[in-house]
């Protein structure tokens, strides 16, 4: 019995809810740290960025930890599988990445600061490191699995997902929706050549040269 788009929906809905959460969390450190000066809205962005992806990147990697569990007693009745968590994050490059990118919080000569833009890569940076810890979690326990299920990339309307798959079909897909289907994969046929410009044309037979 394959993993459903109901099933990946569950899990990618669990990980949407913990970036939503972590989303709020910034939103009231940012106006908290309006009143500071650039520097230091710099190094207050050093400390409380990895704190946020530490703090919600073990939710994210516990909720798919715990999923993948629930996957494992469904599909394969009287035996138990105890998953493991991955939050294993750079915190060193993180920091880098923030110090680089913070720049956009200072006046330089020919470009004025741009907080909101600097807002908005926070944003996008939280989702992704939020999100990899489930995605290397599930990673991590389908090589441990006895059983090696399969992998199908699962299209949603998330970045897409990979999780386990236990389905015999090669061609087993799911569209962006969540809609399930069933493609078989179309073998090539080769076309007919009735406007090819030799067709017609009896083929001379090889001459050998004189010498």
């Amino acid at each position: 019995m394959p993993v459903t788009a109901r099933d990946v929906r569950m899990l990618a809905d669990s990980q949407s809810e913990t970036v939503r959460l972590v989303k709020r969390e910034l939103s009231e450190l940012w106006w908290q740290i309006q009143t500071l000066t650039p520097p230091q809205q710099r190094d207050a962005l050093l400390d409380l960025i990895p704190a946020l992806v530490r703090k919600y990147g073990d939710i994210g990697s516990t909720v798919a930890a715990e999923w993948y569990e629930r996957m494992y007693a469904e599909h394969f009745d009287g035996e138990t599988f105890t998953a493991e968590t991955m939050n294993d994050y750079d915190d060193d490059a993180l920091r880098r990445t923030i110090r680089w990118k913070a720049g956009m919080l200072f006046d330089a000569n020919d470009k004025p600061a741009d907080p909101d833009g600097m807002l908005r890569w926070l944003n996008q940076l939280l989702d992704r490191e939020i999100k990899n810890p489930g995605r290397r979690t599930i990673r991590r326990n389908t090589t441990r699995d006895p059983h090696k299920p399969r992998w199908a990339a699962r299209a949603l309307r998330q970045p897409a997902v990979r999780v386990l798959c236990h389905a015999r079909k090669p061609w087993l897909r799911v569209r962006k929706r969540g809609h399930r289907r069933l493609r078989r994969p179309v073998p090539r046929r080769r076309l007919p050549m009735r406007n090819h410009p030799g067709m017609g044309q009896r083929i001379q037979p090889h001459r050998r040269l004189r010498p």
